[in-house]
């Protein structure tokens, strides 16, 4: 059975283009769950006495997590890792 050229092309780049596509949206799913703690951890940080410095505390875990992210995806052999702020301290 003979393929053509064109349709193999086609059918390259629809893979390709689905494969771009998924991994933008996982990328945009991460990148919100990851603003959505840095958020969450700076509003429970920084409340009461020092509430006033908030805006500080949502910059440096921005910050921070930035930091780490480039840190695992420089370093890390585990190209699917997520890092991740957690409240799992032991």
């Amino acid at each position: 059975m003979a393929v053509s050229s064109a349709g193999l092309k086609r059918a390259i780049n629809s893979k390709t283009i689905s494969a771009v596509l998924t991994d933008v949206f996982a990328g945009a799913v991460c990148s919100i769950l990851s603003i959505a703690y840095c958020l969450s951890y700076a509003a429970l940080i920084f409340t009461g006495p020092i509430a006033h410095f908030l805006s500080y505390g949502v910059a440096a875990t921005f910050l921070s997590a930035a930091v780490a992210g480039a840190v695992v995806a420089l370093r890390s052999s585990l190209f699917s890792l997520l890092p991740v702020p957690t409240a799992r301290f032991r």
